[in-house]
């Protein structure tokens, strides 16, 4: 059995390999990172062949083209990873390779779940709409900022109602003002358009799944939100429990205990930081709907007891706990029935 540790980079990949039954070690120093070069060099091992990874910006791809030759192939937690690596030395690419094949020959691993191509391409169409979001809303602040330099005020909330574009398109502002105003006037009507096609192929997809439709019955989901779940928790089955995803999710506090005291902290940084938002927003949507439904009642009276913010962490985290319920057992979400007086 040989254990491949690769140090990829955007261009090229270090590898280096273990023979777990001589000892014996093997280097290739900047492998391109296509399908050939991979062939030649893997090819001089004597399979089968298990690889370890870092988690990248280009990890799926480079790993779309190495997995072929691998009888398994792992992607590593990159911050988990060089904490079990971490010690003195020059850090160097061939390093950080044999390190990585011998934390695979030794079983410490700390593997990452690897998506699918179809939930891939569902979360770039899912990142995608909530970046051109903040996008837009930091145009619509800049157009406030240049307003305000001048002294005027938008009268609307937002300047992206009705209200607030007709007061933008009428705006008169002095000198290099009124083309620094214009400019950005055209970046947002392209970041609109840009944003509404993204919706509508979101729109689409969304009525094409089942899973979608059912989460769309619950309070709060929307077609967006129901296709980023989706897409960010991918395959139901890899949580143990409910318990498990609202961990990934990072809306399960820190927990340090000691004897007999336990203290519990914030909320973990390190988290899908695209779930934890989504079910966030979907939390302080359903605090805001019309109708006397259970989870708008739950937060309100979490709201009374402990605040605001927290009421908002545990709407989420109780919506979290029903989503999986739904998905792990293909139910439809039902309102719960409210116990007469």
């Amino acid at each position: 059995m040989m254990c491949v540790g690769l140090d990829v980079h955007k261009t090229w990949t270090t590898v280096v390999a273990i023979d777990t039954d001589s000892g014996e070690v093997r280097r290739f120093d900047r492998v391109p990172n296509q399908a050939e070069a991979f062939g030649e060099c893997l090819g001089q091992l004597n399979g089968p062949l298990r690889g370890i990874m870092e988690a990248g910006r280009n990890s799926w791809a480079v790993y779309d083209v190495l997995a072929p030759f691998f009888e398994e192939l792992l992607v590593g937690d990159a911050s988990e990873m060089k904490r079990r690596m971490s010690e003195r030395g020059a850090k160097t690419d061939r390093r950080d390779a044999l390190r990585m094949a011998l934390l695979l020959s030794e079983g410490r691993v700390p593997a990452v779940w690897i998506p699918d191509l179809q939930t891939r391409q569902l979360r770039t169409l899912t990142r995608g709409r909530a970046r051109m979001s903040q996008l837009t809303n930091q145009v619509a602040c800049q157009i406030h900022s240049v307003a305000a330099s001048s002294g005027q005020t938008c009268p609307a909330s937002n300047l992206r109602t009705k209200k607030g574009r007709q007061w933008a398109t009428e705006l008169k502002l002095p000198g290099v003002s009124a083309y620094v105003l214009d400019t950005w006037m055209q970046v947002l009507q392209l970041l609109e358009a840009s944003e509404a096609a993204l919706e509508t192929e979101i729109v689409r997809m969304a009525s094409e799944r089942e899973d979608t439709r059912r989460l769309q019955g619950m309070p709060g989901i929307g077609p967006l939100s129901a296709l980023t779940l989706i897409a960010e928790i991918g395959d139901i089955s890899r949580f143990r429990s409910a318990k498990a995803l609202v961990a990934y999710a990072g809306l399960a506090p820190q927990v340090h205990q000691s004897g007999d005291k336990t203290h519990h902290g914030p909320l973990p940084k390190t988290c899908d930081r695209w779930l934890r938002r989504i079910i966030v927003l979907a939390a302080q949507h359903v605090a805001r709907v019309r109708a006397d439904i259970h989870l708008k009642r739950r937060h309100w009276r979490a709201v009374f007891r402990r605040g605001n913010n927290t009421a908002k962490i545990d709407t989420a985290r109780h919506m979290l706990t029903v989503i999986y319920r739904l998905l792990r057992h293909g139910e439809d979400y039902r309102e719960p029935v409210r116990p007469a007086a």
